[in-house]
């Protein structure tokens, strides 16, 4: 997948460690592809506690996600989640990420190389401290109240739409 490739440009670097949680149909391939690249670990499935600490702990999340025909990125949760606790992201600019990430420099086109995801996660990187205030500021807009404002808009504007188009 993409972030194979990613860590394949990155080898012989040290100061990258692409830590990979979860497991699925193509775990025992994915083992086989990051066997050789020492800045790869391999976590499998976490507990949600686990997870958070995780979260917590990176310096940069990097959600190199891709179209497909059968799944579509509808809202960048993880993206979310790890602004929440002050940590960059750097996404694929998919329809979902726009709404989830604070900045533009948090995306990042589909179509980029290996070699522009790692400019531009060491562009964050570098400026880590301003941009985690970003991220943890932009998330702290996400609460409770704001989306139940939100969604009650939206079903006020759709009834007064309904109201008027009746005789």
């Amino acid at each position: 997948g993409r972030v194979v490739e990613i860590a394949e440009e990155a080898a012989g670097r040290d100061d990258l460690i692409f830590a990979i949680a979860g497991s699925g149909p193509m775990a025992d391939q994915l083992a086989a592809q990051t066997a050789p690249l020492p800045s790869v670990r391999l976590l499998g499935d976490l507990s949600p506690q686990q997870a958070h600490l995780l979260r917590g702990a990176s310096a940069l999340a990097m959600l190199p996600s891709r179209p497909a025909a059968d799944w579509e990125e509808t809202f960048g949760i993880a993206a979310l989640e790890y602004q929440a606790l002050g940590v960059p992201v750097l996404a694929s600019d998919l329809p979902g990420f726009v709404e989830s990430c604070a900045v533009d420099d948090f995306r990042i086109p589909v179509d980029a190389s290996p070699q522009q995801w790692l400019r531009r996660a060491d562009h964050l990187l570098e400026r880590r401290d301003r941009y985690s205030t970003v991220a943890a500021g932009f998330a702290g807009r996400f609460t409770a109240r704001n989306s139940a404002t939100v969604l009650l808009t939206a079903v006020e504007a759709a009834a007064a739409d309904r109201l008027a188009l009746q005789p």
